[in-house]
Order: C-alpha cells, then sequence, then structure tokens
C-alpha cells in the first residue's frame, strides 16, 4: 500500500511541475501581474479600472503585436508596445479601461460588458466600413460584447493552431453572426483595434489580458484645499492662481465620470456646458492632485 501510496504522489508531483512548467513557457516574455479569473464588472459610481494588453507570443512574426496595450485618449483609438508592461511613472487615463454590465444575462463561463474607457467615458463600438477587418470606433453608447475564455474557443474548436493561457478572454461582437467577429490588434504598420473575422484563424491579438490599473504616487489627493470659485458657479469656474505650474484641471460628475479636462489655461474653465448638480474639481500641479467640490447653480 505504501509503494502505491509514494508512486500516486511522485506522479503527482511529477504532473504538477510539467504543467507549471508549460504555463511558464506559455506566458514567458511577457508582463506580469495579469487576472487569471473574470475581471470586475463595475460602475461610473464606483468603478474598477484596468489596462488590457493583447499578445501574439511567441511568434517571432508577430514581435510587433506582442505586449500591445490598448489606448483612447478622447481623439484617437490605438496599441501602445510596452515590454515591460505599464508602471506607475507613465500611468495615464488613456490606458485605462472598465467593464460595464450589458443588457444580456452573464452565466458561469460568459460575461455581457459594455467596455468603458476613462478618458470620457465613451464606450467601445461597431462601425462597419464594408471592410473585411472593420475599425473599432468610440461612442457615448457603445455595443453588447460577450466575453469569455481563449481556452472557450479552442475546446469549441474554432481555432486549433494556437494555445491559449489562463487569463486570456475573447470580446466578440455578436451583432455580426454567424461569423465569429472579436476584438482584435490589426495592421502591419498602426496595430490599431479592429473587428477580425476570426473563424477560423483566431489569433493572440485577439485573446485580451487585463491588469489591474497601477496606482501612481502622483494620486496622492489633497482634499478640500483647491481654492476655486464661485459656488454656486454658473458658466465659469476660476481656480486660484496662486496654485503654480498647474497642468490640467479635471471635473467629475457624482457618478464618478469625467466630463471636463482642460490643460491650456486651466486657471478659467468654460462650464457652460455641464447640467446643475454637484461636481469634484481636481487641479494637477507639482506632482499633486488638489480638489474641491462645488455645485453649478440650478437654471433660472
Amino acid at each position: 500500500m505504501k509503494k502505491h501510496y509514494s508512486f500516486f504522489l511522485a506522479f503527482a508531483f511529477m504532473t504538477l511541475t510539467l504543467a507549471t512548467t508549460d504555463l511558464k513557457a506559455q506566458v514567458s516574455g511577457m508582463p506580469e501581474g495579469y487576472l487569471t479569473d473574470f475581471p470586475v464588472i463595475s460602475t461610473a459610481a464606483n468603478p474598477v479600472w484596468y489596462n488590457m494588453m493583447t499578445s501574439n507570443y511567441p511568434l517571432p512574426a508577430q514581435e510587433q503585436r506582442k505586449n500591445r496595450y490598448m489606448y483612447w485618449d478622447g481623439t484617437t483609438l490605438g496599441s501602445e508596445k510596452l515590454d515591460a508592461g505599464i508602471t506607475a511613472e507613465i500611468q495615464q487615463d488613456k490606458y485605462m479601461w472598465r467593464l460595464e454590465q450589458a443588457p444580456a444575462s452573464n452565466d458561469a463561463t460568459h460575461k455581457y460588458v459594455y467596455v468603458v474607457s476613462k478618458v470620457d467615458n465613451q464606450q467601445i463600438t461597431f462601425f462597419d466600413a464594408g471592410t473585411t477587418n472593420p475599425p473599432v470606433t468610440m461612442s457615448a453608447q457603445g455595443i453588447q460584447l460577450k466575453m469569455g475564455t481563449s481556452q472557450e474557443l479552442k475546446d469549441l474548436a474554432k481555432f486549433t493552431n494556437e494555445v491559449p493561457v489562463p487569463g486570456q478572454f475573447y470580446l466578440e461582437n455578436e451583432s455580426v453572426s454567424p461569423t465569429i467577429s472579436l476584438l482584435n490588434i490589426g495592421g502591419s504598420t498602426a496595430f490599431i483595434p479592429i473587428w477580425f473575422n476570426a473563424y477560423p484563424s483566431t489569433t493572440k491579438s485577439s485573446g485580451w489580458f487585463f491588469y489591474p490599473a497601477v496606482s501612481s504616487g502622483v494620486e496622492i489627493v489633497k482634499n478640500d484645499i483647491l481654492n476655486a470659485y464661485p459656488s454656486p458657479f454658473n458658466n465659469q469656474i476660476q481656480i486660484d492662481s496662486k496654485l503654480r505650474n498647474l497642468e490640467k484641471v479635471e471635473i467629475y460628475n457624482i457618478q464618478g465620470a469625467k466630463v471636463l479636462s482642460v490643460s491650456i489655461n486651466p486657471y478659467k474653465l468654460n462650464t457652460s456646458d455641464l447640467v446643475p448638480g454637484l461636481y469634484m474639481v481636481k487641479a494637477y500641479a507639482d506632482g499633486n492632485i488638489y480638489s474641491t467640490k462645488l455645485m453649478k447653480a440650478s437654471a433660472n
């Protein structure tokens, strides 16, 4: 009996060792820190932010698609190759995304989500340009995406030439069914997000990894000491000119969504487009963030 027990333990250890080695080989060269479970679905009021990365490891021909982080800066939707990952020093809103619950019901293996940018609360959407791999666009109301593991697509024989790893997820645009259309990084030079008609040649650039957003040392908010006025305000907010080296000012609504960002002469802000209500004002200066709450007056 002892002999059999010892054999079982040795076999289990060998299996575990091989599995661990195999996993390490598959993720070799990728930045550390990505999730292996589904990322959290959150709300604008209580957001949970992630950096989204796609990777075509380990094929040498796909080196330029390796470790590509998706970004939206309010004007351009693209990707940047950051082999070491996103550090606190380079963390910016443009890299940050959250998942919001979409109308369809989740189950044990799938989530239905909107993908939302931190920059301006815009969402990933679909524009059919009549091309094979149409571009991805951003809008105030995005499209519902089906989210699952890349391993699932492998198990369903949707593709056969690549091996997914734990933590790799797909985001499918089901509005173009029956073809399978996945969020992908494509192109030979621009490497922009596209909708890729993936069947039957799904690539690793159609698999996404979610990294919890990095907290920067700059994000030490000095609450309620920013001198901004008047309160209540109407069509303009004045920032105290004694706050030197002011880089930018941002305004957030009560739901936590950014509604205004000014980086050129940010001492005076035009707030005529804001609706009445309570706002958080953040001013970035000398490596600190100063904040205060202001009320916009109701229209007469």
